[in-house]
């Protein structure tokens, strides 16, 4: 999100990003997400682990792993050089991979799902929109208020065959993907600005 090619909005830090990064799909970071999968505890890993995993992908230059050591940062919240593994998938892959906005939230929902359920509930949503919105504020964009994001996570809920129930990743995409609020954030007119 935050740099859909078919919008306007080449003024987005983040849309620069995805366009120069080329190297960083979905094939590699299926790969890093396995491979973190694998360890003993797949919901952290420590700068080691994460490392080895992005290491681990032929294709990335040195400039792709700056680029995913300098967001480690940003997602180790304790200073204890650890992340949680699927809300760094979700809001890097969301962001840095390419395509349009409904691939760009596919992308980083099935990233977030790690165990292929193919369903999430209303936080695994919530927490993957948080992510990409921490990304997209890290290039310095506009981004959206955790209030925007409750409502855009309760409207398409409200839309869920059973609200209080998990979604399929394919019946929540579009419901996101169009919600006025998604809308905003892609056009680059979010209400908050932080940055780096």
């Amino acid at each position: 999100m935050g740099n859909d090619p078919s919008k306007d909005n080449s003024r987005l830090g983040v849309c620069a990003m995805a366009f120069t990064t080329t190297n960083i799909e979905f094939a590699e970071f299926s790969l890093i997400a396995a491979k973190l999968k694998a360890l003993t505890d797949p919901n952290v890993c420590d700068r080691g682990e994460f490392d080895d995993a992005v290491k681990s992908v032929e294709k990335f230059e040195e400039s792709d792993i700056e680029l995913f050591s300098r967001l480690f940062v940003m997602f180790d919240n304790t200073g204890e050089g650890t992340i949680p593994v699927k809300d760094y998938l979700a809001g890097v892959g969301g962001c840095l991979c390419s395509g349009t906005v409904q691939e760009k939230l596919t992308v980083a929902m099935k990233l977030y799902n790690l165990e292929n359920t193919g369903t999430l509930d209303r936080a695994d949503i919530k927490k993957v929109l948080n992510s990409i919105n921490l990304v997209t504020s890290y290039f310095g964009d506009p981004v959206v208020s955790p209030a925007d994001i409750d409502k855009c996570v309760y409207d398409t809920f409200q839309k869920n065959e059973e609200p209080s129930a998990p979604m399929k990743i394919e019946d929540a995409v579009p419901h996101v993907s169009n919600h006025e609020i998604t809308e905003a954030f892609i056009a680059g007119r979010g209400a908050v600005k932080f940055g780096r």
